[in-house]
């Protein structure tokens, strides 16, 4: 997608959900490694999504959710549960972690 194209879906999302909180996700690549504050970044894609800050980084619930219920699956195992049962634990586990919705805006190298 071009950026006006993105732009033009991001300010779709905002004012089809104008209380959700909006969250740049800033691409490793657009902030080099110097002593400088400020760094050029390009537009990407916008989403709506739902995250979630675990200890050490934040979760999307579109691109992390499959692995977060791989992680709380291996937890289950081995507790006289057969495989459904341990993986609806694990699913209802993640699901039950305090999901954000939001706006998800990526921000590219410039």
């Amino acid at each position: 997608m071009s950026q006006k194209e993105n732009v033009e879906k991001l300010l779709k999302l905002i004012q089809q959900y104008p209380d959700v909180e909006i969250v740049p996700m800033i691409d490793c690549e657009a902030v080099p490694s110097d002593d400088y504050s400020s760094w050029a970044g390009s537009w990407g894609f916008a989403s709506l999504d739902e995250y979630y800050r675990g200890d050490e980084r934040i979760y999307f619930r579109s691109e992390d959710e499959e692995q977060l219920i791989d992680d709380e699956y291996d937890g289950f195992c081995g507790k006289g549960m057969n495989d459904d049962e341990v993986m609806e634990k694990a699913r209802e586990k993640v699901n039950a972690y305090p999901w954000t919705k939001c706006i998800c805006v990526y921000i590219g190298p410039a």
